[in-house]
């Protein structure tokens, strides 16, 4: 599954970026605190967002990728799309809303 963005996609994100950022000035200066740490926190800014991007990758996405396994295999087993209610009673969670 390739879910790398197209060029026109790309444009479209800073042309919305560009449109975003004039009309609303202060909000694109908050946006950009990364630029005022200085090199000292942005090191610290990129060593954080490194370790978090890691740390997701290693321990939440095998997690989610699981859980797409074992609902594959609820229905293949069933034979078609599970309900809410089947998806919750495999996994263990109460629908009792």
């Amino acid at each position: 599954m390739n879910q790398s963005l197209t060029l026109r996609e790309h444009l479209a994100g800073w042309a919305a970026y560009v449109l975003l950022a004039t009309a609303l000035p202060r909000v694109a200066h908050l946006l950009r605190w990364p630029t005022r740490l200085g090199p000292r926190g942005l090191l610290a800014y990129i060593a954080g967002n490194t370790l978090l991007l890691f740390g997701l990758r290693q321990y939440l996405l095998p997690h989610f990728k699981r859980g797409a396994d074992e609902r594959y295999r609820l229905e293949e087993r069933l034979g078609r799309e599970a309900t809410a209610d089947e998806l919750a009673q495999h996994f263990g969670y109460s629908t009792s809303d």
